[in-house]
């Protein structure tokens, strides 16, 4: 990719910008792409709602002091319990935006999948929520075992091996099911997609590879990135 086609992504994120998954983002972001990862430095402590000013705030200042040329928000719960978000970027944002529910309902749609595996480490409460989105988007959820005690309050990240297993399993319970969704950062299958792919045959989707896909073709881009399943080496069109 030459010099004028270099692009620089922003990615705001609820809680710090140092958190494991991030590093493993890093690693499959392709040449010629560069991140800003910056964080609110929310707690798990910390109520998610009424946090749209915020929200905006730090949007604004990625704009200004980095030159970032599309953003990303990350944290499904954000944008659920902030429903004014998406409005009020629109409003006053130039640039491409996404985040995790809208990144990842568009990669589900462009791989033709409807019937889903929904993994998560949130609240039964949160889930329903997730749920009722998902349902709003065209999907249908089949599955979705109660992960809470993975990490989700306490920031653990699991085993990529024990979230082998888990999938494997909810799967061969599941008839019907046509892909695998991944939200939420302690639940990081990025080192086990394409096993999980090859095994199941199916798709599986993970929030994070989703948003850098969307946020790129968003801006234009078109890549094939190997070894981290089907969306990212095969780069599906926008629909």
């Amino acid at each position: 990719m030459d010099a004028a086609k270099r692009m620089h992504v922003g990615i705001l994120t609820p809680h710090t910008a140092d958190r494991p998954h991030y590093k493993a983002l890093r690693e499959l972001v392709p040449d010629g792409v560069s991140l800003t990862i910056q964080g609110l430095n929310l707690t798990a402590s910390d109520a998610l709602d009424g946090r749209t000013d915020q929200v905006l705030r730090g949007v604004a200042a990625m704009i200004r002091d980095h030159g970032v040329q599309g953003i990303v928000l990350t944290g499904a719960p954000m944008s659920i319990l902030n429903p004014d978000i998406e409005k009020k970027l629109a409003e006053t944002v130039r640039i491409p935006v996404t985040n995790a529910l809208r990144a990842t309902t568009t990669a589900l749609k462009s791989l033709g999948a409807k019937q889903l595996i929904l993994m998560t480490p949130f609240s039964e409460e949160m889930n329903q929520r997730v749920i009722g989105q998902l349902k709003n988007f065209g999907f249908t959820v089949l599955s979705c075992p109660a992960l809470e005690h993975l990490g989700a309050r306490t920031g653990t990240h699991v085993d990529p091996d024990d979230i082998f297993r888990i999938v494997e399993k909810v799967a061969g319970e599941t008839p019907g099911v046509d892909a695998v969704y991944f939200q939420g950062a302690p639940l990081n299958p990025l080192a086990v997609i394409e096993k999980l792919e090859t095994r199941l045959h199916l798709p599986v989707v993970a929030s994070n590879p989703a948003m850098l896909w969307h946020i790129l073709s968003l801006l234009g881009g078109k890549y094939s990135i190997k070894g981290y399943g089907r969306l990212l080496a095969s780069w599906p069109a926008l629909g």
